[in-house]
């Protein structure tokens, strides 16, 4: 395959391109099906919710065999709790996990331990389907850039591998932050709308503005082809400057 490569991903080595294919699907009978379609072109697979509480850690047990699995729970609790919870998403050799980095700092470093290195860390900043209007209400007072600029800080100071970010904020993320992994979700592209996704953009411009991993549901889970697809995408990406070989982290 001719595409860019990915990012390295502590305790895995460096991935086999940038791109996180969501198998936004209830059962593996469908995930599977993509899955094994696109694997070959995907740095990660990503299990989200609607999957996992379909099929429970049995998706991340089989999709792993295809590809690294990018577990998208959002863990948001009491320190213990989550921490208990990264142990058995760990033990199932999950490659990556989120959490919210509204949780705060002990939270987050309670998960980075817990994983004990099996598993990156990655800590959502500020969901993509809010906007400047939504702060207020949260009690969140100030904008979007420093809010998402606040809880990647928390998530550095506790070790995380990296943040969840629209692309919007990516550049300053990375500007501040270098040597922590950006992860944009929700990227469109070839007619699919932002699916409630706010704050995004296409996936070239997510990577040109420095995303690390994009990830991408319906443009190539809804495709006729979905490797070709995945394809299409990892050829688009190559035109951008500097993604042949990969990003260097730091």
């Amino acid at each position: 395959m001719v595409g860019p490569a990915g990012p390295e991903l502590p305790g895995l080595g460096r991935l086999r391109s940038p791109l996180v294919v969501a198998l936004d699907f209830p059962n593996l009978e469908e995930a599977g099906r993509v899955g094994r379609a696109v694997a070959a072109f995907s740095g990660m697979l990503k299990v989200g919710l609607e999957l996992f509480l379909g099929e429970g850690l049995r998706a991340v047990a089989e999709l792993g065999q295809l590809a690294p699995i990018f577990l998208d729970l959002k863990l948001h609790d009491v320190p213990r709790t989550v921490a208990r919870a990264v142990q058995v998403a760990a033990g199932t050799g999950a490659a990556a996990l989120t959490v919210h980095g509204l949780g705060g700092e002990e939270m987050v470093k309670a998960a980075v331990e817990a994983a004990e290195g099996r598993t990156a860390i990655l800590a959502v900043t500020l969901l993509t389907s809010l906007g400047e209007e939504s702060l207020p209400g949260l009690g969140i007072g100030v904008g979007v850039r420093e809010e998402v600029l606040k809880l990647t800080e928390v998530a550095a100071r506790a070790g995380a591998a990296g943040v969840v970010a629209s692309p919007l904020e990516a550049p300053d993320v990375k500007e501040t932050f270098p040597g922590l992994l950006v992860v944009c979700p929700g990227l469109r592209g070839w007619g699919h709308g932002p699916a409630g996704h706010r704050r995004t953009m296409g996936w070239v411009q997510a990577y040109a503005r420095g995303a690390d991993l994009l990830v991408v549901g319906r443009p190539v889970t809804e495709a006729a082809d979905p490797a070709a697809a995945a394809m299409g995408i990892l050829a688009e990406l190559l035109a951008v400057p500097g993604s042949s070989t990969g990003r260097d982290e730091g």
